[in-house]
C-alpha cells in the first residue's frame, strides 16, 4: 500500500511537466507539405567553395554571426559547401566544424541564396 501511495506522487508532477511540453509543442507546431520532388545537395568545390568559405568565415571574424566558442577552434580546412536547387533559386550551404573540446557534431552553418546574400 505504501508504495502505491508514492509511485502517483512521483508522477503527478512529471505527468505535468509532459503536459506542459507537449502542449507548448503542439501550439508551435505548423503544418508543412512536404516539396513536390526531393532536395538535391551538391558538393562544392574549386573557386566557388574557397568564395563562400571565406564570406563565412568574414560574417564569424567580424562577429556578424554569433559564435558560441573561440574563432581559433573553427577548422576552415574542412569546411563542406554545397548547394541546394530549389523552384526559389539555388541556395548554398557552407557548414565549418568546431575543434577542441566540443562535441563531434559541433559546427556552425550558414545558408546564402543565388545573390549571395547570408541568410
Amino acid at each position: 500500500m505504501f508504495m502505491t501511495r508514492k509511485v502517483p506522487a512521483l508522477l503527478t508532477p512529471l505527468m505535468g511537466l509532459m503536459l506542459l511540453i507537449s502542449t507548448s509543442g503542439v501550439a508551435n507546431a505548423a503544418s508543412v507539405a512536404p516539396p513536390a520532388e526531393p532536395l538535391t545537395m551538391i558538393a562544392v568545390s574549386g573557386e566557388k567553395a574557397a568564395s563562400k568559405t571565406e564570406a563565412a568565415m568574414t560574417a564569424l571574424a567580424s562577429g556578424a554571426v554569433p559564435l558560441q566558442a573561440p574563432l581559433n577552434t573553427v577548422v576552415e580546412a574542412e569546411t563542406k559547401v554545397n548547394t541546394v536547387p530549389t523552384d526559389q533559386g539555388e541556395f548554398t550551404t557552407v557548414t565549418i566544424p568546431i575543434d577542441g573540446s566540443y562535441s563531434f557534431t559541433s559546427n556552425v552553418s550558414m545558408v546564402f541564396d543565388s545573390d549571395g546574400n547570408r541568410l
